[in-house]
């Protein structure tokens, strides 16, 4: 779809009428004034189109580095109504922020080669991209049996992964622009020229280039996949944290394996990824981002977001219900959520026995121990203790005694057989607490049809 003359891509995902959106463009601000008031008040009035017109109605705001500078978020809740006083979180998005890092780990001093590297593979490029230099490597490709790639140039404001791509296309045609290369200097009769080519050939046969250009396409490539990752609309928060802490390891065990040189660049980039992982800017200004306490909550936001994890856990449900709201509390204590979006104690608990076994204390004084559905009832096999003191042990279906099961009551008395809905429903036996048994048919808790009494004595 085009917005505004921009070209916007809208993300529904063969959704059904009671899916949740993805991803859903409803607007692309352009403004003439960047001090951040245009840009909220321009926001702020596409939200409300789409009837979002509180902050209560927007779980965060993620935005690259020039909405934060400018304080896009707090001017825009500024705008909003509130009626919590819950500030809406605002997150700086990793993507951006990775790009950060590694931008700033290449610029320190002892990662000079890097900066080399990449401008002697710049330099190359530049030659054999376009016009008659990509039809000469084209043709020297053609005269090798080897067909080549067109050449990329590295870009300032591309992603890793575009950064891996520059390196792995240029790894592939290196015999070819070699070749390409020494046909060139050999065509060439300006003697600043020649030089230029001979230091660009000599760096093209050196084994140690060829080391940096592999490395690089290699951490540029781990770079480039977490950047894919955390991009992700279908990832879960912590799932895209997790593809960034793996990125971390795999960098850091790389670089175990590299010279000293190539080892530091990845040591670098580690320590800057943790600090841009923070939210912060160069001077260590977070900007007002929940960058940091949003990663230090990852585990309560999966605590209350993740129910697989909650009902593939052995916790005990009423352990696990009261985990479940504390780790609401600490999000409302530290304004990453509103107060009335922390679950109730009931609900905790239905949340936590969805689809699992275990047991729970009702507030009536009601017990259950036993198995449960996802909808948080009792389902498939279990014992409850009612508060008057009976005890049911058999089937559950849907909240209720149903299919075979045994109830034996506070004063002594006994039934056994088939439920239904709760009630005697089928065939059973039932025991008075003086000892008196009828056995037969039982329709909705009443005698029904075919059956016969049996005093204490055990004469009929």
């Amino acid at each position: 779809m085009s917005i505004f003359g921009r070209k916007a891509q809208t993300l529904v995902p063969n959704a059904e009428p009671d899916h949740i959106f993805q991803t859903f463009v409803v607007g692309a601000p352009v403004v003439k004034n960047h001090d951040g008031e245009a840009l909220a008040a321009d926001i702020c009035s596409t939200l409300s189109e789409v009837g979002v017109t509180n902050t209560e109605k927007i779980a965060a705001v993620a935005a690259d580095g020039q909405f934060h500078h400018n304080g896009v978020p707090q001017k825009l809740a500024r705008l909003l109504e509130s009626s919590s006083g819950c500030p809406i979180p605002a997150v700086w998005d990793q993507a951006h922020l990775m790009n950060l890092a590694e931008s700033d780990a290449r610029k320190h001093c002892n990662s000079r080669w890097v900066r080399d590297t990449i401008e002697t593979v710049t330099e190359v490029n530049k030659m054999f991209s376009i016009g008659k230099g990509w039809e000469d490597l084209r043709r020297c490709g053609e005269d090798m049996g080897e067909p080549v790639l067109r050449p990329k140039l590295w870009s300032e404001t591309r992603f890793a992964a575009y950064a891996a791509e520059v390196f792995s296309v240029f790894r592939r045609n290196e015999k070819q622009l070699r070749a390409a290369l020494r046909r060139k200097r050999m065509e060439e009769t300006r003697p600043s020229h020649l030089k230029e080519l001979e230091r660009l050939l000599v760096s093209l046969n050196d084994p140690a280039f060829h080391a940096r250009v592999r490395a690089l396409e290699d951490i540029y490539g781990v770079l480039g996949a977490a950047s894919k990752a955390v991009q992700r609309t279908q990832s879960l928060p912590w799932e895209r944290h997790a593809d960034q802490q793996e990125a971390v390891e795999t960098i850091r065990r790389m670089k175990v394996a590299l010279v000293a040189k190539i080892a530091f660049f990845c040591t670098s980039i580690m320590e800057r990824l943790k600090f841009r992982g923070a939210g912060q800017d160069v001077s260590g200004s977070d900007k007002n981002t929940a960058n940091n306490v949003l990663g230090q909550s990852m585990a309560d936001l999966r605590a209350v977001a993740d129910l697989h994890q909650l009902a593939g856990s052995t916790v005990p449900v009423p352990v696990a219900a009261r985990l479940y709201r504390e780790a609401g509390e600490r999000l409302v204590r530290r304004k990453l959520i509103p107060v009335d979006t922390v679950p109730t104690e009931a609900a905790a608990a239905a949340a936590a026995a969805a689809g699992k076994f275990g047991s729970f204390s009702y507030p009536d004084g009601c017990s259950y121990v036993g198995d449960w559905n996802e909808a948080g009832q009792r389902h498939g096999h279990g014992q409850m203790t009612l508060a008057d003191g009976a005890v049911y042990q058999g089937g559950f279906a849907n909240g209720f005694f149903n299919g075979l099961g045994v109830i034996v009551f506070s004063d002594g008395a006994k039934y056994e057989g088939e439920f239904a809905q709760g009630w005697f429903h089928g065939h059973g036996i039932f025991w008075r607490s003086d000892g008196m048994r009828y056995e037969g048919e039982l329709r909705g808790g009443r005698l029904w049809g075919h059956g016969e009494p049996v005093p204490s004595h055990g004469y009929r």
